[in-house]
């Protein structure tokens, strides 16, 4: 006969029941928590120096998506970058993500790089035919491409028009893509998932690029 472990040891199954309980609890509040931070977290404008000079123009971003391709709506932490590089009398582009698996039973990270990563515009056009180059970044989980100057640079100069920008990647070398919309205003979230936004970055960006033209210009017109 089998015997219920409730019958033979009560107090152990109470104390099972309430710590199942707490631990249920506590990973409801952390997907709460999670799902109150969901989207961009936030984006600043930033200058990209070489030996002291601007050789290009960049937005840097931290997100908090669900991914429901390959983890069944878990969430991952996706940070990165998207710039406009002038080298040589020459413009490029590149594009950088860093995918991190969050466990949220502990709120650990795990990296998980992308084997893909592009933009998509306003009108579904990509920038996918025009990569350069990709490898794997210096960061745990990330993946850094590098691509010709257009389509990339009128998508981003479109995204600073609308605050928004979609970064596509992959993840596990999968063929299905996710589609992250990066809101470039955001400047900061706090623990409740309030954003503060601002022109500020668009403002910045359009700064540095003004730099960075300047010094393309005068390259190409120097005398080789």
């Amino acid at each position: 006969m089998i015997t219920s472990a409730r019958l033979l040891c009560p107090g152990i199954f109470i104390a099972g029941i309430a710590y199942a309980s707490s631990v249920f609890a506590q990973n409801s509040d952390l997907g709460a928590a999670l799902a109150r931070l969901e989207g961009t977290l936030n984006v600043q404008a930033q200058p990209h120096m070489n030996e002291g000079k601007i050789i290009g123009c960049q937005y840097v971003f931290d997100a908090l998506m669900r991914d429901w391709s390959y983890r069944q709506g878990g969430y991952i932490k996706v940070s990165g970058s998207v710039a406009i590089m002038g080298l040589g009398g020459k413009i490029g582009t590149t594009v950088k993500v860093v995918v991190n698996e969050i466990d949220p039973a502990t709120m650990t990270t795990t990296p998980s790089a992308p084997s893909r990563v592009y933009l998509i515009g306003s009108d579904f056009r990509t920038n996918v035919d025009t990569l350069v180059s990709s490898t794997e970044s210096d960061v745990p989980g990330g993946r850094f491409s590098v691509y010709q100057m257009s389509p990339t640079t009128e998508m981003i100069l479109e995204a600073m028009q609308n605050n928004r920008l979609t970064v596509a990647f992959n993840r596990r070398d999968g063929k299905t893509d996710l589609q992250l919309p990066v809101e470039l205003d955001v400047l900061s979230t706090d623990d409740n998932g309030k954003r503060t936004r601002s022109e500020r970055n668009g403002s910045a960006f359009a700064q540095c690029m003004s730099v960075v033209l300047k010094e393309v210009d005068a390259a190409q017109t120097a005398p080789q």
